[in-house]
Order: structure tokens, then C-alpha cells, then sequence
């Protein structure tokens, strides 16, 4: 049986005016992730993950908290993953992070089924089989002498649901809680070399994918057929999840289990795709050389073009898109890393670019009748953009 893939769709109303821009991508978590899932100590290492740690307790001991727990569900697994190399596979996971008592993974409801698996790829050796809830936190509390004081909490808000918050909040009202979701997403920010090296090989992989897609495409003439050998490429490669959008007639971006086998003229696929925990993008489109489309592709790359020039420290993301954009075209500044992140995100902290930041400008052109895709990466630096690709090791080998 094939495993469903994800859903995913642009974030806009059928029918475009000028004055009704894109403003988000949307995707959905597949029923089932079909790629591979692993701990790679050669890439990122364990002292990777307790680097990670160690800045979590130094919140922790700077906000004068007794403990922090980070709980995330398996759609958006980002702050767990960060901190744990897991992703849960149904329901919940947690982390409960006590300073100097080392920290202890819940992964919910996998059950002993499923441990040995998540032993071989979460580098934190304490692992439990419980799901979030007041009485498997406060057990692992008390566990470690923690009966009370400040509770730092991040994901209660937005990542259980409404009825265990409250349940949370109500059994465990010895403690003060602090949410600490910011700080979490500040540090999720802030890429290491390892880090942007992984997204740098991932960038490559999207790029590759889509030149195999491309070559396909130009044999078969048939997008569909090409968008799927954009997903296996990327299958084949090793990401463990991956997000297709492709082009089509009447103006709209579609799924890929919404297209057919029909034959087209233009070949407009936009992929997402995470290696290891990191989350990177690329559209590419490919049509006739001297075509009303090739003018209209022409026209897109330009503006994408323009708006990568633009990013720079202090800027504001969503300037930086709304000057670019044009009629029938769109643009969108998005950030890069455990998560792809429609930017600019208030309440996370992405307000402004800074030095580091690796982000993706995402345009689409919809004069014609199949949209044109294009996009770019590139790491804000201190004088302006760099291409990602200079923080891969010996090239895109």
C-alpha cells in the first residue's frame, strides 16, 4: 500500500487581484513519513545536542527556573526535535530539562513498540513511555527533588490540546509557570556551523531534485511524472519528510496528489524538504525558450533577484516582500531551519533579519495560464546576502 503523502497548499483565494497578495505557504503533516529517520554523529554529533542542552539550563538558571519543560505534538515537532533528534510519531513528546539533574525524554504514546527505535536516534538516555499530562511531569519532578518554584513551559499553548493546558495548569498550581517559548525559539534561531552546513547539503539536494525533475519533464512533457521524480530523488537522498506544490493550468498550485498525468507546456514545482531536523525550500520552473512563459519566468527571477539583494541585518521581512511584489506576482520571505517559518513572526522574535538568519525568497508570477515558480536561499550576513552554498564543505558533492 502507498503511504499518503502530505497535503499542502498556497495560502490564497482562487481568483488573484493585486490587492489580495500571498501571504503564507501551508503544509500538513503526511498520515505516515515515508523517508529516513536516524542520529548522524558524523554530521551532528552528540555534542551538538548538548551544546543545546546546556544553553536551556543556562535560561533556566538566568530566569531563576526550577525546571523547564518543552512539549511538542508530532505536526510540529520543531522545539522537541531541536533539543532531542525525535520526532514523535502520534500524540505528543517531552522533554523536562532539571539544571544539573541531566534531562529525561517522554515520547508519548509509541509504546515499547517503538523504543528501540527511539533509543537508536534521541541522544538523551532517560527515555519514558508516557504521554504530556499534569501526573507524568509532576512524577518526573519530584523525581528530581523539583516540588515547586518556577515551572519554565514552553508548547502548553499551542501544542495540546485545550483541555490538558488546563488540566496542566490546574494540577500542577504549586508551581509558577513561565513561558519560556520565545526564548526556545531564539535559540532554535540561532544556527551553528554544523547546522547551517546540514542546510546548505539539503539546499544542493532540493536544487539537484529539481534538475532530475526538469530532465523529465523535458523527455515526457508531462509535470506530474516530473514532480514525482522530484520526490523520490529527495526519498532516495535521505530526507525523512517532503512537501510538493506544482503548477497548474488556470492559475492555481496544487498538490501533487491533485494533479494528473495530463501533458503540459511548463513545468512549475515548488519542494520542501527536512534532513535531519532542518527544514529548506526551492521552486524552479521550466518552460520553452522563447515562449510567452519564458517571459514570464524571466520576469519572476528578476524579482526574486532583487528582493535577495534586499536582505540585510535590521531589515523587515515583510518589507522586504511587499516591495518586491508586483502585479501577478508575489513574494515571501520565510526563515529556514527546524521549521520553515512565514516570516515576519511576532511572537517568536522574528520581527527583523539578523546576521546568520538563512532564509528563502519564494516568488510567484500568475499572468499566465500555469503559475511560474522561482526561489532563492541565502544567509544574511553583515554587508548583505550570501549564497548558502559557501557554507557547504567542498562544494555541493
Amino acid at each position: 500500500m502507498t503511504a499518503p503523502r502530505a497535503a499542502t497548499e498556497w495560502n490564497a483565494p482562487a481568483t488573484r487581484t493585486p490587492s489580495v497578495p500571498i501571504t503564507a505557504v501551508t503544509t500538513m503533516t503526511p498520515a505516515i513519513r515515508t523517508g529516513r529517520s536516524c542520529f548522524d554523529r558524523s554530521r551532528l554529533p552528540r555534542d551538538e545536542y548538548a551544546r543545546r542542552m546546556r544553553q536551556v539550563e543556562t535560561l533556566a538558571r538566568a530566569e531563576d527556573l526550577a525546571a523547564v519543560v518543552v512539549v511538542a505534538n508530532a505536526a510540529t515537532p520543531a522545539p522537541v526535535v531541536h533539543l532531542a533528534n525525535l520526532a514523535p510519531t502520534a500524540g505528543d513528546a517531552t522533554i523536562v530539562v532539571v539544571p544539573g539533574a541531566g534531562a529525561v525524554l517522554m515520547a508519548g504514546r509509541g509504546g515499547q513498540r517503538e523504543e528501540p527505535y527511539q533509543r537508536d536516534v534521541t541522544w538523551i538516555p532517560t527515555l519514558l513511555q508516557r504521554p504530556f499530562g499534569p501526573e507524568s511531569v509532576r512524577q518526573v519532578l519530584a523525581g528530581r527533588g523539583v516540588l515547586s518554584g518556577r515551572l519554565g513551559i514552553a508548547g502548553l499553548e499551542d501544542q495540546v490540546a485545550v483541555r490538558v493546558r488546563d488540566r496542566f495548569v490546574e494540577e500542577l498550581r504549586d508551581y509558577e509557570m513561565v513561558p519560556v517559548d520565545r526564548a526556545l525559539a531564539a535559540l532554535r534561531r540561532c544556527l551553528s556551523v554544523r547546522e547551517r552546513s546540514v542546510l546548505g547539503e539539503l539546499d544542493a539536494m532540493l536544487q539537484d531534485a529539481l534538475e532530475e525533475g526538469a530532465v523529465v519533464f523535458r523527455e515526457a512533457g508531462v509535470p506530474a511524472l516530473a514532480a514525482l521524480m522530484v520526490e523520490d530523488e529527495l526519498y532516495a537522498r535521505g530526507c525523512r519528510d517532503v512537501r510538493l506544490l506544482v503548477g497548474w493550468p488556470g492559475g492555481s498550485v496544487r498538490p501533487l496528489e491533485a494533479v494528473d498525468d495530463r501533458p503540459g507546456t511548463q513545468f512549475a514545482c515548488y519542494a520542501a524538504a527536512e534532513l535531519l531536523g532542518y527544514w529548506a525550500e526551492r521552486a524552479a520552473t521550466v518552460v520553452g525558450a522563447g515562449t510567452r512563459a519564458a517571459e514570464q519566468r524571466c520576469r519572476l527571477v528578476g524579482v526574486v533577484d532583487d528582493a535577495v539583494m534586499q536582505l540585510r541585518p535590521g531589515a523587515d521581512p515583510e518589507a522586504v516582500a511587499r516591495a518586491a511584489r508586483e502585479d501577478e506576482v508575489d513574494v515571501l520571505v520565510r526563515g529556514l531551519g527546524t521549521e520553515l517559518v512565514d516570516l515576519p513572526r511576532p511572537e517568536s522574535g522574528w520581527t527583523e533579519l539578523r546576521p546568520g538568519d538563512v532564509v528563502s525568497v519564494l516568488g510567484v508570477e500568475r499572468s499566465g495560464g500555469v503559475p511560474a515558480l522561482e526561489s532563492r536561499t541565502a544567509v544574511v550576513g553583515a554587508g548583505g546576502p550570501a549564497h548558502l552554498d559557501e557554507l557547504v564543505i567542498g562544494g555541493r558533492g
